[in-house]
């Protein structure tokens, strides 16, 4: 390019259809000036953006964040348990924060209710217990606050039944049973009574944290018509906690409480009504009525007549007719009251161990039978079925077919004559009348049951003996023959050799000898 030459920027475009080419030549500098005025315009645009939308961003961010701001300075406002000094201790930012002291706050209110609902538990506990154990000092107030808080669903302003609800053999499941199954077994109960219950009255189930649960019943229109209703839907409730648990409970009631005030002194009676599960059996429902016809019976013992028939029958070995005898004690002792029938069990244990050692007095061979178990019935067992079936299964081992017994007898002679020689075949005495003397038997008598039993005589049994404890002393070469001879109490040595030599087919010195050599 010439020096002194402009710059210039030329732009072309072809127009194909004319053929034609335009061709635009402008100075260099106005091109660039025009750049440079469309970049600072540019620059222009994009900083007034910038501006506007930091101001945006500002203004957004400011109302967004201002509830947050709001709730953190209320946040901040309370007790921070074991918070340093600042505002966020331990979180990264607002929002931590403001959560954990949202879980915080949740857990105190949980807390609170827990505790709250434990103080009406509390409450309510002891209201009901007042209302239970010391109803005489429940006064309007106490049972308007029951109402209020609805502590029973029962009006118990007007006339009501109390009961008790008690598992059977609740000692044993006791000792078997965790407290928490035990609970959850109680609380089964509950359920299941209040359920069917609910069906037909108004009622509530009360656990005092006891053995037993507490029914409270209203009575309405039927009066004593709501004992058989009442036992109708006990029944239903037993048949299906034993179905579920294959478990039984049994149910008390007492008589009709005019108002709340009197409710202690018939729960007190339905608790003495429960100790006639003893005479009703186990899963039974005890109406007063059926207390009632025991205490009108006035029997509190077991009938003398009654009493000497079954002592008979067991010192005769008769077995049907004493069986038959003790059914009807058992069935004397059921009409009687609570503590009739324990004095009448215990009476008649008495009589059943008097009977057993009078007759285990005239037995060679005594009757094995643990005495003291008779002590133990009426307390391990709840029912006169259970004591009675213990009587039956004891009294099985007195009554002996007389054949088997006669056997018994004979056995017992053959093993004491056994024992007889055992210890005195040194004795050269030692013989069957001798034998028959100690026993106080004739001795005709006592060879014939040996020899039928045994099928060997009475003094071929001694010379048995005689012979085998010899064998044992002739591996002993310290004694000479003879010696043993008189050790197994022969005075004769040619009869010692010859009872010898046709039992071992040997002389005494032959088998010393053949023994030796064969060691």
């Amino acid at each position: 390019m010439p020096t002194g030459a402009t710059s210039r920027s030329s732009t072309t475009w072809s127009i194909l259809p004319v053929d034609w080419v335009i061709v635009d030549v402008e100075p260099y500098d106005h091109v660039m000036r025009a750049v440079e005025q469309l970049k600072a315009v540019f620059f222009t645009v994009a900083i007034i953006c910038f501006v506007l939308a930091a101001l945006a961003s500002h203004f957004i961010t400011k109302r967004l964040y201002s509830p947050i701001n709001v709730l953190l300075k209320q946040t901040q406002r309370l007790p921070r348990e074991g918070d340093a000094e600042g505002p966020l201790p331990e979180e990264k930012d607002e929002l931590g924060y403001i959560s954990r002291i949202y879980n915080q706050m949740i857990e105190r209110i949980i807390g609170d209710r827990s505790r709250q609902k434990d103080n009406e538990n509390i409450l309510q506990s002891y209201y009901l217990r007042k209302l239970i154990t010391a109803s005489s000092s429940f006064t309007p107030q106490d049972w308007q606050e029951c109402v209020r808080h609805s502590y029973v669903k029962t009006d118990l302003s007007r006339e009501c039944v109390i009961g008790v609800l008690k598992i059977d053999q609740y000692d044993k499941l006791k000792a078997r049973l965790s407290f928490s199954e035990l609970q959850l077994l109680q609380f089964a109960v509950a359920n299941i009574a209040l359920e069917i219950l609910s069906e037909e009255l108004r009622a509530d189930i009360v656990d005092l944290r006891g053995e037993h649960l507490i029914l409270l019943a209203e009575t309405g229109e039927r009066g004593d018509d709501i004992y058989p209703l009442l036992t109708s839907l006990l029944n239903r409730a037993q048949k299906s906690f034993r179905g579920y648990y294959g478990i039984t409970f049994t149910a008390s009631l007492g008589e009709r409480v005019p108002r709340y005030g009197e409710l202690t002194l018939h729960y007190e009676q339905a608790l003495d009504y429960l100790l006639y599960k003893m005479n009703f059996g186990r899963e039974s429902v005890i109406a007063p009525e059926m207390v009632k016809r025991i205490l009108n019976n006035g029997e509190s013992q077991i009938p003398p007549a009654l009493e000497k028939r079954f002592v008979e029958a067991v010192r005769a070995n008769k077995r049907e007719q004493a069986l038959q005898e003790l059914d009807r004690i058992r069935g004397a002792i059921a009409g009687m009251s609570y503590d009739a029938v324990v004095q009448a069990v215990v009476r008649l244990g008495i009589l059943i161990k008097e009977t057993v050692r009078e007759i285990n007095q005239n037995k060679l061979s005594p009757l094995l039978i643990d005495l003291r178990q008779v002590d133990r019935l009426v307390f391990e067992n709840e029912t006169l079925d259970e004591i009675f079936e213990a009587y039956e299964t004891m009294l099985g081992s007195l009554f002996v077919d007389p054949k088997q017994l006669s056997e018994n007898k004979f056995q017992v002679i053959i093993e004491t004559i056994k024992e007889v020689v055992q210890a005195n075949y040194s004795n050269p005495n030692l013989s069957l009348q001798e034998i028959a003397d100690l026993l106080k038997m004739s001795p005709v008598y006592v060879g014939r049951i040996f020899k039928k039993y045994e099928t060997i005589s009475v003094a071929d049994y001694i010379n048995e003996v005689r012979m085998l404890n010899a064998v044992v002393l002739l591996e002993n070469d310290k004694l000479q023959v003879y010696e043993v001879s008189e050790q197994v109490g022969f005075t004769s040595q040619s009869y010692f050799f010859k009872l010898f030599k046709k039992r071992f087919g040997t002389t005494p010195k032959d088998y010393r000898i053949k023994k030796s050599v064969g060691s």
